[in-house]
């Protein structure tokens, strides 16, 4: 018997013309992805309790299936100002609209309507998982001294298991990935309310609901609502400087820009007009005085919470 290896893995992804057709793998499509996690078969079980005259259990109805996997991939660039980044359709099927402007810029921005979705295929060294439909959430983190990461979490509707190989030639597609850089002095600049705050962790959360349904005419994962949040661990500040708390209790609002990455091509920036901070509570940065707060990143008009650019 010939062990299959835990090792060996590959993840595509693609846009749906059609939501829920397959469009087919294609090496291009594949993804650079660590931490992946799956779970083969999410569902519900409808318990039967039927009477009877002995012990014993009554077979369980399986209902309601689908597949969802989780995954990351390191928050660079493309590579090319003006060139989408090759996960650009992850990002797409979390509930953001793609600008590009040629040869200056990738935006992302949310959106209330007009989700696309993507097929999702997952080879385990020869096993193939199908997520057809696939929508879900992606979160951004950014701890100093480590390469930032986006968390994607994402739901699709379930496909029969094959022993199927993936696409010849995806190794060489993979090392089309653009890298992420560290995250220091050097690389990144961040402002809070026009402060520049020194900080050693910063989570960005675009707060997706997601749901699956499955009813008579229809199975479908569905964004049903947005929630962006996060939170922000800096170094303690004067108050002078910046009265936090105090902006806490008057309920103000902070504008917030981040940019990470100096080379054109791999510069990833986030902007956000009105942060809300939450409590706030300390803690101890290696004995340097620390402050942790909640973030709710809040609308304006509508679809204008945050807007992620690559340059």
């Amino acid at each position: 018997m010939t062990q299959k290896l835990s090792i060996k893995k590959v993840l595509l992804a693609e846009i749906e013309a059609v939501y829920g057709t397959d469009p087919g793998p294609v090496a291009a499509n594949a993804m650079m992805v660590s931490n992946f996690t799956m779970k083969p078969m999410a569902s519900t079980r409808e318990k039967r309790q039927r009477a009877y005259p002995a012990f014993g259990a009554d077979l369980d109805q399986i209902a309601q299936k689908y597949r969802t996997t989780q995954f990351d991939i390191e928050a660079g660039a493309s590579g090319a100002a003006g060139t989408a980044p090759l996960y650009d359709c992850v990002m797409q099927a979390c509930g953001l609209s793609s600008t590009i402007v040629a040869e200056t810029s990738v935006t992302y921005a949310p959106i209330s309507t007009g989700q696309k979705s993507i097929t999702e295929y997952f080879f385990w060294d020869g096993i193939k998982h199908t997520l057809l439909g696939a929508r879900g959430n992606a979160k951004l983190s950014l701890d100093g001294g480590k390469l930032p990461q986006w968390t994607f979490s994402m739901s699709g509707l379930y496909a029969d298991w094959s022993d199927t190989a993936p696409p010849a030639g995806v190794g060489a597609e993979l090392e089309n990935f653009v890298n992420g850089v560290e995250v220091n002095k050097a690389n990144t600049t961040f402002t809070l309310g026009g402060v520049a705050v020194v900080f050693d962790k910063f989570e960005f959360d675009v707060g997706n609901t997601v749901i699956f349904r499955d009813r008579p005419n229809a199975a479908y994962i569905a964004q049903t609502d947005r929630k962006a949040s996060g939170s922000i661990t800096f170094e303690a500040n004067t108050v002078a400087t910046q009265d936090w708390a105090n902006g806490v209790a008057n309920e103000t609002t902070y504008a917030l820009a981040l940019t990470h990455g100096i080379v054109g091509g791999n510069i990833i920036s986030l902007s956000a007009a009105k942060v809300q901070l939450g409590e706030p509570s300390y803690t101890d940065l290696q004995g340097v005085l620390g402050l942790t707060f909640p973030l709710s990143f809040v609308r304006t008009v509508g679809d204008d919470e945050f807007s992620f650019a690559l340059t």
